[in-house]
């Protein structure tokens, strides 16, 4: 498992690193976590389980890793390390823009534990405010903001566009009961039908 630094003019790979540690146990499985190349370090028991791979945006600021040892930021250049955050969980998902890296913390269950805020420059963490509720009914994320559907008083469907960063909510709208949220092919739109047959 290995990650490549691809140069596309020169049609040659500038960096390669490695996911897994150099001192990798003899009894350790390896097993893949999906279409986005990641991997799962397991232990043969099955007590101890790590997801390993990119995480995150990926921009000018950087590349984000999940490593066996935490959270890297690697130069999208060269593959440098430019920090690392040993302070992590196993299980992880990661969003953010170009200031901050927002590392969400899975239990084992699979349920989230905490959000933390890392800043992309030197990934110090930055308080941020408990915002679990609303991510686990996100329907969409843009940057640092969440599109989140969540029932409102009597079934109402209420809407709500959360800044991670601030804690604060940007809009909020709330629709009758049995309002469908539809899919959108544009991620900064979002639309919603009502039982009268409004969108």
């Amino acid at each position: 498992p290995l990650i490549v630094g691809v140069d596309r003019i020169e049609r040659r790979a500038r960096w390669v690193r490695s996911l897994l540690p150099g001192d990798l146990p003899a009894n350790t499985v390896l097993s893949p976590s999906g279409p986005d190349g990641s991997i799962f370090l397991q232990s043969a028991d099955g007590r101890s389980n790590q997801r390993l791979g990119l995480i995150g945006p990926i921009g000018p600021n950087g590349i984000y890793v999940q490593t066996k040892t935490g959270v890297a930021a690697l130069d999208l250049a060269t593959g440098d390390l430019r920090w690392l955050r040993n302070d992590s969980a196993a299980a992880l998902e990661a969003f953010g823009d170009e200031e901050h890296l927002y590392v969400v913390e899975m239990h084992a269950a699979g349920d989230v534990r905490a959000i933390r805020a890392l800043r992309v420059a030197d990934g110090v963490a930055v308080p941020i405010a408990n915002c679990v509720d609303c991510y686990n009914h996100h329907l969409r994320i843009l940057g640092r903001c969440l599109l989140s559907s969540e029932p409102g008083p009597n079934d109402a469907v209420q809407l709500r566009y959360y800044d991670v960063l601030t804690g604060k909510d940007l809009w909020q709208k709330t629709f009758p009961a049995k309002s469908i949220v539809l899919e959108s092919t544009i991620p900064e739109l979002a639309a919603v039908a009502t039982p009268d047959g409004t969108v």
